[in-house]
């Protein structure tokens, strides 16, 4: 049995673009999780891409993130990376997803990087009413489109965690890729819905915060807010009948969704949905994205794809709560 192959070129769906199956996101090089500086980060960036990493993920809204990513891409052939950004969320102009906004953004975010056009544009983070604003005439969206005709952009995309607003924006018509946010870990797996909207419309999908916003990283979380003193900091552990192993670290924690398909942000992206021969019971076979719950149990579906893989035992986690009973795939 193999562990699947971190460096697997996999299609992102329609986009025409191959990407690693694992990437790198720019969160943490903006100091999202705590304090980096311009050398670590820089060294993070090309030590990646020295490894073999073709994809890069950043935004505006992730500090230093893109001004360290671009000096790290300086001199670096354009064509042996993919990077994407975002819009919406730029710190000079927070919840603006005009269209007039969108274009500025991208404008900067191209002279930051140093490159001279993004592989894929994500309108970020947009609550409801925003995403509205976003798609009507003069948003977000109709710069989006704009830029791609030109040749500014190639791909168009939404990161968001509401589903409900993915499928409000396939329903343009306009979408290549949506990115799944801290939805498919081994803490939680709540995507049947994005898979089938993937599948249907031949959507990439990018599966962000695969170590769950860092709880999966091995590194325990910093407390803040005005009670951190009165909550110490814990880091998270298998409930009582889960037998996990080493659950909580980076190695396994990114092997479980890289299953997928594609990757970014410290996590893995799925290309379009691919179906699989369906998994049996003896370990190493391959099996399918689409899920069966085993006989007698009230688990949530399992999902791999691709490469053979070393049975993992890990915590289910349903809408009812967490399940005790340990499951291999």
């Amino acid at each position: 049995m193999t562990n699947p192959d971190p460096l697997e070129l996999r299609p992102l769906a329609k986009t025409a673009m191959t990407v690693t199956a694992v990437g790198l996101g720019g969160a943490g090089l903006g100091g999202i999780f705590g304090p980096v500086g311009d050398a670590d980060g820089v060294a993070a960036v090309e030590q990646a891409l020295e490894l073999g990493i073709n994809y890069l993920d950043t935004s505006p809204k992730y500090g230093e993130a893109e001004r360290r990513m671009g000096m790290a891409l300086r001199g670096v052939p354009r064509n042996s990376f993919l990077i994407s950004s975002k819009v919406g969320t730029h710190p000079l102009r927070p919840g603006d997803y005009s269209a007039e906004a969108a274009r500025w953004t991208v404008a900067r975010s191209l002279q930051v990087l140093g490159v001279d056009h993004l592989d894929l544009c994500h309108i970020h983070e947009p609550e409801p009413e925003q995403l509205t604003t976003a798609l009507a005439p003069g948003g977000a969206m109709e710069a989006l489109v704009a830029l791609k005709a030109e040749g500014v952009i190639r791909a168009i995309g939404i990161g968001v965690q509401d589903h409900a607003l993915h499928r409000q924006a396939v329903d343009t018509g306009q979408l290549d890729v949506c990115m799944m946010v801290n939805d498919y870990t081994l803490l939680r797996q709540d995507v049947d819905d994005v898979f089938a909207l993937a599948e249907s419309k031949g959507l990439g999908l990018v599966n962000g915060a695969a170590l769950a916003m860092g709880l999966l990283s091995g590194r325990d979380p910093t407390p803040s807010g005005p009670r951190a003193g009165s909550h110490p900091a814990t880091r998270w552990r298998p409930p009582s009948g889960c037998t996990t192993g080493a659950a909580s670290r980076p190695s396994r924690s990114l092997r479980w969704p890289s299953n997928l398909a594609c990757a970014s942000n410290g996590s893995t992206a799925r290309s379009s949905v691919r179906r699989r021969p369906q998994r049996s019971a003896a370990a190493g076979r391959r099996c399918t994205w689409r899920y069966r719950r085993p006989s007698g149990t009230g688990c949530p579906p399992c999902w791999t794809t691709s490469a053979s893989i070393p049975a993992v035992d890990r915590p289910r986690t349903t809408r009812r709560g967490t399940c005790n009973r340990s499951l291999t795939r």
